[in-house]
């Protein structure tokens, strides 16, 4: 069905009260191919909602000029335009199994749609043009693009800064430019290079740190673990950890004469193994500034190994000396 309306304003529009849950769509209609794009969407949105479609065709309104027939001509142009609209709108309308009343509106686009929309009381309008627009009297619905955009906008901004820390981190062993700068890494909780999966998992969970703002959840959860892990690092068996840089450690006293109190057979050297030569200079470089007790364990240690006879805790300190001179000559 199809109802005819004069320019500005005249009534025809359908009737609400009849069925008020039907939608009323108003689309804006010049013959572009945009426009038509726009017609055949807002006919197939009425059909689904079982409501109706206005088509609307504005024409600038044209002052009289004083050349003769000029005006008249302009008048006659634009009519002949809006029967071609109107006839193939219709057909349009008929294929689509809806209810259309077709407008010609004097003046401004922008405002001749919406008084149209207005005057309708319509739920929809629908404009296509070179940047797709939408105007519903549903205050809730005019801000549906931005919230698209802004969405999209979330998503991409995670992705670009999960994929950031996922990259470095397995490129540079658990360091993003940040940490690096302030001396941090990220690794296994057991102390080996973090893998790509765990890397993952951990980035991925930043989307559950960040809630509800601010990464509350995170920094919650930071203050809370025992070894200042966010979710992200439960989730993954990672942990991020500083990257001190101990003192170098003292060098080895320089020992130039035999000590006859202790003498070393051959099968008292040739038992002290990688570690046990280890322990022997560690002790020694640190033996100034560690506890007695200390120097004594690790002389014991020793003794035991080589199965030297006993000494005095006193003597400790030149047992070991005695020995790493041995040991260097070996």
């Amino acid at each position: 069905m199809t109802q005819d309306l004069a320019p500005q304003g005249s009534r025809g529009f359908p009737d609400r009260a009849a069925d008020p849950t039907a939608q009323v769509i108003v689309v804006g209609l010049d013959g572009s191919s945009a426009s038509w794009d726009a017609f055949c969407w807002a006919a197939g949105q009425a059909t689904r909602a079982r409501g109706s479609l206005i088509a609307v065709y504005v024409t600038s309104a044209v002052a009289p000029v004083p050349v003769p027939g000029d005006f008249a001509y302009a008048e006659q142009a634009a009519q002949e335009v809006a029967a071609e609209l109107k006839a193939e709108a219709e057909q349009r309308a008929a294929e689509a199994g809806v209810q259309l009343t077709f407008v010609r509106e004097l003046g401004d686009t922008v405002r001749a749609l919406i008084r149209v929309a207005r005057s309708a009381n319509a739920d929809l309008l629908v404009v296509l043009s070179d940047v797709d627009g939408l105007y519903t009297k549903d205050p809730s619905k005019n801000g549906e693009l931005a919230v698209y955009l802004f969405a999209a906008l979330v998503v991409a901004q995670f992705a670009v800064e999960s994929l950031y820390f996922v990259v470095l981190e397995l490129v540079t062993g658990g360091r993003s430019i940040g940490k690096a700068a302030v001396g941090l890494r990220v690794c296994l909780d057991g102390g080996r290079p973090v893998t790509a999966s765990a890397t993952v998992m951990r980035n991925l969970l930043r989307i559950v740190d960040v809630l509800p703002v601010y990464y509350l959840t995170g920094l919650t959860s930071i203050i809370v673990s025992r070894d200042g892990k966010r979710l992200g690092d439960h989730a993954a068996g990672t942990i991020v950890v500083r990257l001190d840089r101990p003192p170098a450690a003292p060098p080895l006293p320089v020992i130039e004469d035999d000590d006859p109190d202790f003498r070393f057979e051959r099968a008292h050297i040739t038992a002290l193994g990688p570690d046990e030569r280890a322990l022997l200079r560690q002790t020694l470089r640190r033996a100034e500034t560690v506890d007695a007790a200390v120097v004594w364990r690790a002389t014991e240690a020793l003794r035991q190994r080589m199965a030297y006879r006993e000494i005095r805790p006193e003597e400790a300190l030149r047992f070991l000396q005695a020995l790493l001179r041995q040991v260097e000559r070996s």
